[in-house]
């Protein structure tokens, strides 16, 4: 354990001091000055502070996927993407996970379960996403949209989602870590086929019981 920790003091960045250069709505953005374990000195180094947000992988009562479409100016493109938001200041994830699925989508969730923690550019953004799984997602309402944004919800059934993941065709790396994350609870996306091949293995012992009895 010492040895451990006396790595991690050679690769730990010390925060000498920072400076913010900009600070509004859309982005806080800080000059910090970093000092490393061998004393070199790293500055300016620029780090955006943006809210934290959610993502929310929303399976409907009748097992389909919302989505939504928008449009994206940093990639300058229409993206397919699970609906998503920032979390307010002094909001619990969850529950801004929550709000988020309300306001974009007008459905609720039955039950909201953690999927994982993830940083989208650990190396100079300083937030994180909260990605939840909303089981038995039903219509509830009306979107209740912001002044800035224009969404298409839809739904997708999960071979939809999992062909969509396998041919790239989501875009953000966040979303893709969040859908897959979601594909690995089986009872979600695959409990027909492990119902299925159950069934098999368990018919493929009964025919291997039976010939060893006509061997025998």
């Amino acid at each position: 354990m010492k040895n451990d920790s006396q790595q991690e003091e050679r690769l730990v960045w010390r925060l000498k001091e920072k400076q913010i250069l900009y600070d509004e709505r859309w982005l806080h953005l800080e000059s910090r000055s970093y000092q490393l374990a061998d004393g070199t000195v790293i500055e300016p180094y620029y780090v955006t502070c943006p809210n934290d947000f959610t993502v929310i992988v929303a399976v409907t009562e009748n097992g389909s996927f919302l989505m939504e479409r928008l449009y994206r100016p940093g990639a300058e493109m229409i993206m397919t993407e699970p609906p998503a938001g920032a979390i307010e200041p002094g909001e619990e994830p969850m529950e801004a996970a929550r709000r988020e699925l309300r306001e974009e989508t007008g459905y609720e969730a039955e039950s909201m379960e953690f999927l994982c923690k993830i940083a989208p550019n650990a190396a100079t953004a300083s937030n994180y996403a909260w990605c939840y799984l909303a089981r038995n997602a039903r219509p509830v309402g009306k979107q209740s949209l912001d002044e800035t944004e224009a969404l298409e919800v839809f739904e997708m059934t999960r071979q939809q989602v999992i062909d969509g993941l396998r041919a790239g065709e989501f875009i953000q790396a966040v979303h893709v870590a969040a859908l897959y994350r979601a594909k690995c609870k089986k009872r979600l996306i695959f409990k027909r086929k492990t119902i299925k091949i159950k069934w098999i293995e368990s018919k493929m012992q009964v025919e291997r019981r039976d010939i060893l009895c006509i061997l025998s």
